[in-house]
C-alpha cells in the first residue's frame, strides 16, 4: 500500500495502492500512521507514486457504492490527513511521477515543494466536473497553494494540466526530467 524508504534522515513514501493509488479509507489510515510520530525522526519527507500515476484521487466507486457509513468515516479521515500533511513540521516534497488528479492533486498542493516529471502526466482538481463537492480542508489547501488569479479557473473548469502548463498555473514548482532506470 505504501513503500517506505529511509535514507540519511529523508523518508520517502511511495503510494503503491492498486493501479492508481486511489484514495480510500485504508490508504488514508496508512498515510496517517506514517505521518504521526515521525517528525522527530526525519529531516524531510518525500511523497511519490508508482508507475505513471501519483494518485488518481478519491476512490469514487467506493464513495458512491459503500453507503453513508463509509462516507462518514472517509470524509473526516481525508480532512485529518490533509491537515496533518499541510502542517507537517518538516519539509515535504511531492515528487509527482505522473497523473495527480483530484484528491491526488490536493495531496501535491499540501506539500511544501512540488516537482513534476516531464511526460504525459496531468494534474488538476476536476471535482466539480464529476459532481463531487470540496471538503473544507482540501479547498483551503488549494486556495493557499495556487496563485490567487488561477484558483477560480482551476476549480470551475476542472481542467487537468500537463507538466509545463501546471508550472505556469502554479500547481507545481518545477518540471524535472525523469531518469532512466539503471
Amino acid at each position: 500500500m505504501i513503500e517506505r524508504t529511509l535514507h540519511e534522515g529523508v523518508l520517502t513514501l511511495r503510494l503503491a495502492h492498486g493501479k492508481a493509488s486511489a484514495i480510500d479509507v485504508e490508504l488514508l489510515d496508512a498515510l496517517l500512521r506514517e505521518l504521526n510520530g515521525i517528525a522527530d525522526d526525519v529531516r524531510a519527507l518525500i511523497l511519490t507514486g508508482t508507475g505513471s500515476i501519483f494518485s488518481a484521487g478519491v476512490d469514487l466507486f467506493r464513495l458512491t457504492q459503500e453507503g453513508k457509513d463509509y462516507v462518514l468515516r472517509f470524509l473526516p479521515l481525508l480532512s485529518r490527513f490533509v491537515r496533518r500533511l499541510f502542517t507537517f513540521p518538516r519539509p515535504v516534497v511531492a515528487a509527482v511521477n505522473g497523473h495527480a488528479i483530484a484528491g491526488g492533486c490536493v495531496i501535491v498542493l499540501a506539500c511544501d515543494v512540488r516537482l513534476m516529471a516531464q511526460g504525459a502526466g496531468k494534474i488538476g482538481v476536476p471535482e466539480l466536473l464529476v459532481g463531487v463537492p470540496f471538503p473544507a480542508a482540501p479547498l483551503e489547501v488549494v486556495r493557499f497553494a495556487v496563485p490567487q488569479d488561477k484558483v477560480q479557473s482551476l476549480l470551475y473548469t476542472g481542467r487537468t494540466l500537463p507538466p509545463q502548463e501546471a508550472l505556469t498555473a502554479g500547481l507545481v514548482d518545477e518540471v524535472v526530467e525523469t531518469r532512466a532506470k539503471e
